[in-house]
């Protein structure tokens, strides 16, 4: 039996999310897929798929910004940001 999502797809733009609070996070294997960030706080930096880096403080306007990202890197406990899925 399918549920309701299963039938007639997701309802808004994104489906999941990953809460980052600092450390090393790989954006491949099972979080492939994980792009659009909402940074809240941030003492970390992000790495672009296809080349270049970022620092996350230097973007903290409350908007999820659509970024194609591969790695994290921060301190721990240093910093809040949300990736979302499609």
């Amino acid at each position: 039996m399918s549920t309701q999502h299963e039938k007639l797809g997701p309802t808004g733009r994104y489906r999941e999310t990953h809460r980052y609070i600092g450390g090393e996070l790989y954006l491949t294997g099972s979080m492939y897929g994980f792009g659009p960030t909402l940074v809240v706080t941030a003492n970390a930096s992000a790495s672009f798929s296809d080349g270049g880096q970022l620092n996350l403080k230097d973007i903290n306007t409350g908007e999820i910004l659509d970024f194609s990202l591969s790695y994290i890197s921060g301190s721990a406990g240093n910093s809040n940001i949300y990736f979302f899925k499609k």
